[in-house]
C-alpha cells in the first residue's frame, strides 16, 4: 500500500450530512489524493455490502461501524479474506471513567465487538489506563486527536447570529450542552460564571447543532474570552479547544494532564486549575483588561492549529500509520 501511483481507495461508512460529522474527514482524505466512496451508515444494507465486495477497496473506514450485526460480521470476514484493512476512527472518548455508565462499552471492548473488531482503532483517548486495557484486549489502538476541518480554521464569517445574541461584543462565552454530562463540574462552572459576571457571560450550545461552523466563527470573532471544558479524563480533551482556538478565539481551559503537549501554556492558550474557580476568576479578570496579551496568545494559538491540528494533519497521521504497518 502506498508504493505506487495508484489512488488509495477508501470506502467510508458514516454520516456525511454535515462537515463536522464524517464529511470533513472524507474531504480531507480526498485532498490527500485518496478515492473516497461514501456509504451512509444509518441506511447500510445488503446492497451496500455487495457493492463494497465489487469495489474491493484498500481500506474500509467507519467512525463507529453501527450497522446490523450480521452485515458487520460478513463485512469483516470479507475484508480479512481479501486483505482489506478495516479501520474505526471514533471521534470521542469511548471508555468513560464512570464504572456504571461504562459497563456496556467495557464489554464491547473486552469482547472485541462492533468497532473494536476492526484491524485498527483510532480515537482521541490518550489515557494510560485505557490504553493498557486496549493492549490487554489485543486491540490495535492508536491515539488520534480531534480537529477542525482546515477550511474553517481562521475563517471569519459574518453569518446571521441575531437569534443568539444582539451584543456587539461578548466578554465571556461558553458553548456547550449539559447533555450526557455525568461530571458535575460544568454545571458548577456555569453557575459560578452566571453569579459573578451576569450579562457579561453568555452560555450557548445547549442544543447539539445550535452553534456550529459559520455561526461559531462569527460568535467567536465577537468574543473576548472563550471558555473551554471537557469530560475530565487524563489524556483526553474534546474538540472544543481546537474548534475555538482555530477560529481565532482566546481560550481559557481547565488543565488536563497532557494538554500542554498540544498547546503551550500562556503562549497559545491559558489553563486554570479545575474546580479552582478563584483561579479561573483571577485569569478572566486579568485578561479582560489586557487586550494586547489576549491578541498575542490567540494569534499564536491559531497558527498552532493551522500547523498541527487540522483534519488534514489527522488524516495524514492515519495514512502514515497504515502505510507503516503495510511496509
Amino acid at each position: 500500500m502506498g508504493t505506487n501511483n495508484k489512488k488509495l481507495k477508501i470506502v467510508f461508512i458514516g454520516n456525511f450530512d454535515r462537515l463536522y460529522d464524517e464529511e470533513g474527514k472524507a474531504r480531507s482524505f480526498e485532498i490527500l489524493g485518496c478515492d473516497v466512496v461514501r456509504i451512509t451508515e444509518s441506511s447500510f444494507s445488503k446492497n451496500d455490502l455487495n457493492n463494497i465486495k465489487l469495489l474491493k477497496p484498500d481500506i474500509i473506514l467507519s467512525a463507529k461501524f453501527l450497522i446490523r450485526e450480521d452485515l458487520l460480521k460478513d463485512l469483516f470476514s470479507f475484508a480479512k479474506k481479501e486483505a482489506i484493512k478495516t479501520v474505526a476512527w471514533h471521534p470521542d472518548l469511548y471508555h468513560f471513567p464512570s464504572p456504571v455508565a461504562n459497563q456496556l462499552r467495557l464489554a464491547m471492548i473486552t469482547n472485541r465487538q462492533g468497532l473494536w473488531a476492526a484491524d485498527y482503532v483510532f480515537s482521541p483517548d490518550g489515557c494510560s489506563d485505557s490504553n493498557k486495557l486496549y493492549k490487554r484486549c489485543e486491540i490495535n489502538h492508536h491515539l488520534i486527536r480531534q480537529a477542525p476541518y482546515h477550511d474553517t480554521v481562521g475563517i471569519y464569517c459574518k453569518s446571521d447570529i441575531s437569534d443568539l445574541t444582539t451584543k456587539s461584543v461578548i466578554p465571556i462565552l461558553f458553548v456547550g450542552s449539559m447533555y450526557n454530562i455525568s461530571d458535575p463540574f460544568r454545571i458548577h462552572m456555569i453557575k459560578f460564571l452566571q453569579q459573578h459576571y451576569g450579562e457579561d457571560f453568555l452560555w450557548l450550545g445547549q442544543t447539539e447543532h445550535q452553534v456550529r461552523e459559520e455561526r461559531l466563527s462569527t460568535l467567536i470573532s465577537k468574543t473576548k474570552i472563550v471558555l473551554g471544558d471537557s469530560v475530565y479524563y487524563p489524556g483526553y480533551w474534546s474538540n472544543r479547544i481546537y474548534e475555538s482556538i482555530g477560529r481565532g478565539g482566546f481560550v481559557i481551559h481547565p488543565y488536563v494532564p497532557g494538554i500542554e503537549e498540544d498547546f503551550k501554556e500562556n503562549e497559545e492558550c491559558v489553563f486554570y486549575n479545575r474546580w479552582d474557580f478563584s483561579d479561573l476568576k483571577n485569569k478572566i479578570d486579568y485578561y479582560l483588561k489586557h487586550k494586547d496579551e489576549r491578541s498575542i496568545i490567540s494569534k499564536k494559538g491559531l497558527e498552532r492549529v493551522k500547523k498541527d491540528h487540522t483534519l488534514l494533519n489527522r488524516c495524514k497521521q492515519i495514512l502514515e500509520i497504515l502505510n507503516e504497518k503495510a511496509g
